[in-house]
């Protein structure tokens, strides 16, 4: 119970920071506009493209960092929870054919986690070491299985809905279809305690039998003779 407490501070404390962040948006957008004068006074100086780049890093920067030390903590504390393990969760902001994108870091080892840590803190120095962390997780799937490809993606999900207030249910199809039954039950507890916790109804289509157990309604759906037939509770 102790970790689901702490995953639902780490989201009012995202949630929090988000609304934050959304009442600088136009002292940003301001700043933003500013920056952009003064590198068209330095037209004969600079090309387009990195003034571009500039802009871009300036932004990045100024908020990578932020976003960073709200997400990570949500989604290694959901990790901890479910799994019962420790799995170190990043995200990367890196730059691709002049756009950023963001990867996402899965690491087990908690001595190559020490090194990331202390890594990321000069990326530029680092540039190479992360570069190869990043190449040697990146896939999710390979490595860990289906399970926390999920896990992930579900947590992501909740906490960027919340971030965001988007208002209504959050509907989705198997979205344990790869979780091992082993896990589906604790995850269960933590959806059932993030939608208390933030009003937020969850509506799953799922054959899990113990993700459904932590519902507050059930409804099973049984084919017989090409009919469908839907009844309250779980069909045994």
């Amino acid at each position: 119970m102790q970790e689901v407490n702490e995953i639902k501070a780490r989201l009012n404390e995202v949630q929090n920071f988000l609304q934050r962040e959304v009442g600088k948006k136009e002292a940003l957008e301001a700043t933003k506009a500013r920056l952009t004068t003064e590198l068209c006074d330095l037209s004969n100086l600079i090309d387009l493209d990195s003034k571009a780049k500039i802009l871009l890093d300036l932004f990045v920067k100024s908020t990578e960092q932020d976003v960073r030390k709200k997400i990570e903590p949500v989604v290694n504390e959901a990790f901890k929870y479910v799994f019962d393990q420790n799995l170190f969760f990043h995200l990367i902001f890196v730059t691709r054919r002049n756009q950023i994108e963001i990867d996402f870091v899965i690491i087990r080892d908690r001595s190559i986690e020490q090194k990331f840590l202390a890594w990321s803190e000069d990326t530029e120095k680092y540039e190479k070491e992360i570069a190869d962390v990043i190449e040697s997780t990146k896939n999710i799937n390979y490595m860990y299985g289906g399970s926390v490809n999920q896990v992930l993606s579900l947590i992501l999900i909740f906490s960027l809905v919340e971030l965001l207030n988007i208002e209504g249910p959050i509907v989705l199809d198997e979205p344990t279809s790869m979780v091992d039954e082993t896990y589906n039950s604790r995850l269960g507890q933590l959806i059932a305690s993030l939608s208390a916790q933030f009003n937020r109804q969850y509506i799953f289509l799922t054959h899990s039998t113990s993700l459904a157990a932590h519902a507050n309604k059930i409804y099973s759906v049984k084919k017989m003779n090409f009919t469908s037939y839907i009844k309250e509770g779980i069909d045994e």
